[in-house]
């Protein structure tokens, strides 16, 4: 976001309608079909008519209660969507250097805030909430604020970086306590993500990735409802209940996502490209 729309927003070179058309063209028709499909499937229940009335709103993360079950992984683009509406307001943040450090502290401290004092009724945390998940975006702002000294590492300091992502990675099957699970995320993605930034490496830059990237969101939205069809035939027991039955799931489940994610990009395509002729 910031790389395409950062300075535009900031000189006031692109229009909100431009902005918002471009966003919800993205998004809204491959969540749609998604959603369609999820109603039918549950017979037009009332719970998923709501549910579904949200969904298309984009704006469901606004909801007092977020216990959505149609396209249940869509959470996610609840807290996507409703960055985008701020992202003005993070443009403005992230302004001047000293502004973003500030704005990333302040998040880290309402990220916490979730966890000692703006928690559910019943104690749970609500982690779907984007005030949670903020400070993954201001993070990502200001690795673009430093994009050019993170692209410039070379040498010894690009051999640290690398050693330094792999040792993050234990951290991934580490417990720990409740309040600290963002920071630790935190500490296994920035690394990562100077790497994808970093020039010395093909490892984030080739045609596989460049291919998975056009296609990620809509994977993402339609992997459960690929598994589902896998369950239902009964594929991922054919080999059992071990290590083999997983990994071949997995693989299927994958493929099946993108093939699903490219027809379905194809046909909304060719509908909204017969729409504009009438």
């Amino acid at each position: 976001m910031c790389c395409g729309y950062f300075e535009k927003i900031k000189n006031s070179e692109i229009s909100v309608e431009t902005f918002y058309s471009r966003r919800i063209k993205k998004i809204l028709p491959f969540f749609s079909l998604l959603v369609i499909i999820d109603i039918i499937v549950e017979r037009f229940a009332s719970s998923s008519l709501w549910e579904g009335i949200a969904n298309l709103s984009l704006v469901f993360n606004l909801l007092p209660d977020l216990n959505i079950q149609v396209i249940g992984v869509g959470w996610a683009l609840g807290v996507i969507f409703l960055f985008y509406l701020l992202f003005p307001y993070f443009v403005f943040l992230l302004s001047s250097k000293p502004r973003a450090w500030i704005a990333f502290a302040l998040s880290i401290i309402l990220s916490l805030s979730c966890i000692f004092y703006f928690h559910k009724a019943d104690g749970q945390i609500d982690d779907r909430r984007f005030i949670y998940q903020a400070m993954f975006f201001v993070a990502g702002g200001l690795l673009f604020l430093y994009r050019n000294q993170i692209e410039g590492i070379s040498g010894r300091n690009s051999i640290l970086l690398k050693i330094l992502c792999i040792g993050v990675l234990p951290l991934i099957v580490i417990s720990v306590p409740s309040w600290l699970s963002n920071i630790k995320q935190l500490v296994i993605w920035i690394p990562w993500m100077m790497l994808a930034i970093h020039r010395e490496h093909r490892l984030f830059t080739n045609k596989f990735t460049s291919f998975i990237s056009r296609i990620s969101l809509e994977m993402y939205l339609s992997h459960l409802f690929i598994f589902q069809i896998v369950n239902l035939i009964g594929i991922p027991h054919l080999f059992g209940f071990g290590i083999t039955s997983y990994i071949f799931t997995y693989v299927l489940v994958l493929v099946g996502t993108a093939v699903f994610s490219l027809v379905a990009q194809k046909i909304i395509q060719c509908v909204c490209a017969a729409a504009s002729r009438k």
